[in-house]
């Protein structure tokens, strides 16, 4: 995702070495954004939730097969509860979905390939909400990846690297060799010092939104071969594991919520003093001046609750607190954890209809 609109500035050489330079930028950056705004009113003409649902469940069988015959082959059996084997397990599914590229998972990569319009809707970023003095890198970079729909919510490609990547990398971070007891701060702290949400990246954008799919990304994984009863894979009766018939088909709809979606959990602006945390009063969508967020055209039904309306957004993270805690109880020391990864404008009350700036007039001016 490398963009080649790059001016030659010695003819050809210069310009290979121009984009040398910026893929060579763009991949320690390890990061891209999403414009959830500039094209709200275009919806993908599917929901892609059954696709994506497919596609992870394969993978899961794929690798529960090699690891079975590499078990056969050393004339090995699983075993309920037994770590090391239970580790491998995981790291086979990683294999497959997470793969060793640090830029995109081969299962971002597969979800980049659906059809324009019918799966994706993209933004070209000199039409985005980017395009704005501070934020230029995202837009010379080519930065900024597509929208998709995925259990009626609307949410950037970029969310699932941090659901089946970062996720990961969290959760083997915490895990082993032991598991360390974490409380929320600490384990968003830990987060943040390993640049998982844009901070360390090119972008200077605090994600919100990437910090809730990252703590999804932490269930998933505490799921996938756990103690847990409701874990994917468990070890069958006859020493090779299995799809665990006692649980649940995996499915993003247990995962993804309106917390993944940046026009509702709206980003900030990184903080100068301390490159770990948000600004405490800058949001990026009040510096760039266009819309306001929560995007008041970005309501939602949620949790079976209607959250039209006043204060529709704290609505919303009042629902998901209650239905679905951001940690199970007891999970990793902690309860909730909701203020963590809810961005404060969305716990306060909405801000009222912003419309957009004329276009003619020149983007405002970083202050």
């Amino acid at each position: 995702m490398i963009s080649t609109r790059v001016r030659p500035a010695q003819g050809a050489l210069g310009f290979r070495v121009a984009v040398g330079a910026l893929a060579l930028f763009h991949a320690n950056a390890f990061g891209f954004e999403v414009d959830q705004y500039t094209r709200r009113s275009t919806e993908p003409t599917a929901d892609s939730l059954g696709l994506l649902d497919q596609k992870v469940r394969t993978l899961m069988s794929d690798a529960i097969n090699k690891m079975n015959l590499d078990l056969s082959r050393k004339h090995q059996n699983c075993a309920p509860g037994a770590l090391e084997t239970n580790q491998k397990m995981e790291d086979e599914v990683a294999n497959l979905l997470v793969g060793a590229n640090p830029i995109a998972t081969p299962f971002e990569r597969w979800v980049m390939g659906l059809p324009e319009n019918t799966n994706l809707i993209s933004t070209r970023p000199v039409e985005s909400v980017y395009n704005h003095p501070k934020y230029q890198l995202v837009v010379i970079s080519g930065m900024l990846v597509p929208e998709i729909v995925v259990a009626g919510q609307r949410i950037g490609t970029d969310k699932i690297g941090h659901f089946v990547q970062l996720g990961y990398r969290l959760y083997t971070k915490i895990t082993r060799p032991a598991l360390r007891a974490m409380d929320c701060q600490a384990l968003v702290r830990l987060t943040s010092e390993l640049g998982y949400y844009g901070c360390m990246s090119g972008g200077f954008i605090y994600s919100y939104g990437d910090m809730m799919a990252n703590f999804a990304g932490l269930q998933l994984w505490g799921r996938m071969v756990g103690n847990t009863p409701d874990k994917y894979i468990s070890c069958g009766t006859n020493g090779r594991f299995e799809i665990n018939p006692a649980s649940k088909a995996f499915s993003f709809a247990d995962y993804v919520s309106p917390f993944w979606d940046e026009a509702v959990n709206c980003s900030m602006d990184c903080a100068i003093e301390d490159r770990f945390r948000p600004s405490e009063d800058i949001p990026v969508m009040k510096r760039i001046g266009k819309y306001s967020c929560p995007y008041p055209q970005a309501k939602f039904s949620w949790a079976g609750e209607a959250t039209d309306g006043e204060h529709f957004c704290k609505k919303a993270a009042d629902a998901y607190q209650s239905k679905r805690p951001v940690f199970p109880p007891g999970f990793l020391g902690g309860s909730g954890c909701l203020e963590e990864v809810v961005s404060p404008t969305c716990l306060q009350p909405a801000e009222a209809p912003t419309k957009l700036i004329n276009k003619r007039k020149k983007p405002p001016r970083a202050p």
